[in-house]
């Protein structure tokens, strides 16, 4: 799911059939523009991703990847009111900052505990390469 002024759902999970089909779309998403809606995304992930009508299965881990490049646009109050609904809800939340204008306490908020675990910061766009084996690695070992 992509947001900015509004969560636009993008992916869902029973849609792919495969894991190559799958990859190819993760890597086809594009960046959205506009103003940073996190509580919304969050939301809409809480609401509508993980839900059994768009492919989520009960006994699966619900993970979600937040990656914002600042401040929340509705404020930091909405936002992690959002995330904790949605962790309270058995979603783990990675939140990732993009720049140097990151609200790190909002940031700090939106990421599941321990956040040294799960929350980080780079750079630029670019570097969120960088994450990717890190994360996969993570992830592997949380669903073991």
């Amino acid at each position: 799911m992509l947001f900015a002024d509004t969560p636009w759902p993008r992916l869902f999970l029973n849609t792919y059939t495969n894991k190559a089909h799958l990859k190819q779309a993760i890597n086809s998403v594009q960046r959205m523009y506009g103003q940073t809606n996190t509580a919304g995304g969050l939301r809409t992930l809480r609401r509508w991703m993980f839900s059994e009508q768009w492919g989520a299965r009960r006994d699966s881990m619900k993970i979600g990847v937040v990656i914002t490049d600042g401040r929340s646009s509705n404020g930091r109050k909405k936002t992690l009111h959002q995330a904790k609904l949605t962790r309270d809800a058995g979603i783990h939340l990675f939140a990732i900052g993009v720049g140097f204008r990151i609200d790190s306490t909002e940031l700090h908020g939106i990421a599941s505990r321990p956040q040294e675990d799960f929350m980080f910061k780079v750079g630029s766009y670019s570097a969120l390469n960088h994450l990717k084996a890190m994360l996969a690695t993570r992830l592997q070992c949380e669903g073991t």
